[in-house]
């Protein structure tokens, strides 16, 4: 049997995952932005959106399709990769996401600046310097921050196993406490979604 060095790279856990992120966000995840490029290409990007939608789901209970949609990954994310809105219980989820087809991603201290960089961008209104999909959820979230003691987790999900380093758990904690300081009934709160 040939096997690609890819393949044999890839642990189980990893694997499986793919292979249920193939079956259950084809058609959901859109990735038109990579345009004519060839699967391969196209492959780790779509993985990666399904890795936010699928974080989504955790955090919320909510079918593919609607986890799907909350995807906001590509140019002019700012940093955030799923926003999640529910309006019923004032709650609002972001969501960055890494994927790594050898099971090794891991959060940096700059994507974890521009996780909180873009959840300021939302508080301040300012939607616009999001991509469209992006604008439009923005907007919701800014919107529902605005009427109602609002709940916001940040969300770092990661397809793999070691936990942040020391110095992405400070910015987690520095961020943390600037939000609490800044935002009075807002209640904010960030976790590591380590996919294994």
């Amino acid at each position: 049997m040939n096997t690609t060095p890819q393949q044999t790279a890839a642990p189980a856990p990893v694997r499986q995952t793919a292979r249920a992120f193939d079956m259950t966000y084809p058609g959901l995840i859109d990735v038109s932005d990579f345009g004519n490029r060839p699967p391969d290409k196209i492959q780790p990007a779509f993985r990666s959106r399904a890795l936010a939608a699928h974080a989504v789901r955790i955090m919320t209970g909510w079918a593919p399709e609607r986890a799907a949609d909350c995807v906001i990954d590509g140019g002019q994310d700012q940093g955030i990769d799923a926003i999640a809105i529910d309006e019923a219980s004032a709650h609002i989820y972001l969501v960055q996401a890494k994927w790594s087809p050898e099971g090794t991603a891991k959060a940096d201290e700059t994507a974890v600046h521009k996780l909180f960089a873009g959840l300021t961008l939302i508080d301040s209104g300012e939607a616009a310097q999001f991509n469209p999909r992006g604008q439009i959820l923005a907007k919701r979230a800014h919107d529902l921050i605005g009427e109602k003691s609002t709940r916001i987790t940040q969300v770092i999900a990661l397809m793999g196993t070691k936990p942040p380093s020391p110095g992405v758990l400070q910015v987690i904690k520095n961020q943390g406490r600037e939000v609490k300081a800044g935002w009075g009934a807002v209640q904010a709160r960030v976790g590591v979604l380590a996919l294994r």
